[in-house]
């Protein structure tokens, strides 16, 4: 991956080989009950440039890093199922909203997730957020979500992530200042397969974040796209187009636990980020995909950052 310095004080670009090789596993040991769990290695190699941070990903089980055996333990919970309830406890994989908090990500504690009639279901959990490996220091949180299916082409959903953990300082690596880490965020999400291959995700964020200076709490993301792809179907496709306006603390765009292709900006409490994608997935074969993706990104307030584009 690669950064462009833009910065007035000529900053220069960053870039480095990053590569990632993820083993699962998953058993059924008895009746409505499931142990979920997978290993990950992961290291970086020909580094340009000093990417900020650290990376519990690369210093885990043997205090390792860059590309020295980073293997470590990505998930593994143990799941109950029964009458519409599910309940999780472990290294447990959490999925807030439409993904612009939350998504994929693993969480060391517990939740449980209950289905109300066809259209309604609603979870809630808490645990120690710096599992999905990102994060340097353990952060505690609650987390929780509501999502309504008001036709089988459309689902609204409603999600909140909160730190529990004292706010944190984190230093945003491309300015020697450091900023408070905090999270209570909102996520009013919108998902509507509007045709047969057209589809359409919107969804707005707000992050309740203290006395973070310059701050600029509140973001919006939308993707709509075009196509069909089964992971499973060799030669199916989708298009799709995407637009941010994210804030500088609306979103972690320091340890990156949402679903954008994109960070969301240069650091928590950094810039922020405005700008498009364009996206093209082929099916290259059977559970082979290729990805094409263009951004076009600048900071959120150009202003207030100093500069006009990343």
């Amino acid at each position: 991956k690669k950064q462009e310095g833009n910065n007035k004080d000529g900053s220069s670009s960053k870039s480095q080989f990053e590569k990632r090789l993820r083993l699962g596993f998953w058993a059924n040991p008895a009746e409505n009950l499931t142990v979920d769990g997978r290993l990950k290695y992961e290291d970086e190699s020909w580094k340009q440039g000093e990417w900020g941070g650290n990376n519990q990903n690369l210093n885990s089980w043997n205090n390792s890093y860059n590309n020295q055996n980073s293997l470590r333990l990505d998930k593994l919970s143990l799941n109950w199922e029964h009458a519409g309830t599910k309940a999780s406890v472990g290294r447990t994989e959490v999925k807030l909203g439409q993904g612009i908090i939350w998504w994929e990500n693993q969480v060391d504690g517990a939740y449980v997730q209950r289905q109300f009639g066809p259209k309604v279901s609603a979870m809630a959990g808490v645990g120690d957020i710096s599992a999905e490996g990102w994060h340097d220091v353990n952060i505690n949180a609650q987390f929780a979500n509501v999502a309504i299916q008001t036709s089988p082409a459309t689902q609204i959903t409603l999600a909140n992530m909160r730190t529990l953990s004292n706010a944190q300082k984190v230093n945003n690596y491309q300015t020697s200042d450091w900023k408070e880490y905090k999270l209570n965020q909102y996520a009013l999400g919108l998902n509507t397969q509007v045709a047969r291959k057209w589809n359409v995700l919107v969804e707005a964020v707000t992050n309740n974040v203290g006395t973070v200076e310059n701050s600029n709490n509140s973001g919006v993301w939308t993707r709509v796209t075009y196509g069909k792809m089964g992971w499973k179907t060799a030669k199916d496709w989708q298009l799709y187009g995407e637009y941010f306006a994210l804030g500088n603390t609306s979103v972690d765009s320091k340890y990156w636990g949402h679903r954008l292709n994109i960070a969301g900006g240069d650091g928590f409490g950094g810039n922020g980020t405005r700008g498009f994608g364009l996206n093209l997935d082929y099916m290259l074969a059977n559970n082979t995909c290729m990805s094409l993706n263009y951004y076009k990104l600048k900071p959120y307030d150009e202003r207030q950052a100093g500069f006009s584009k990343f």
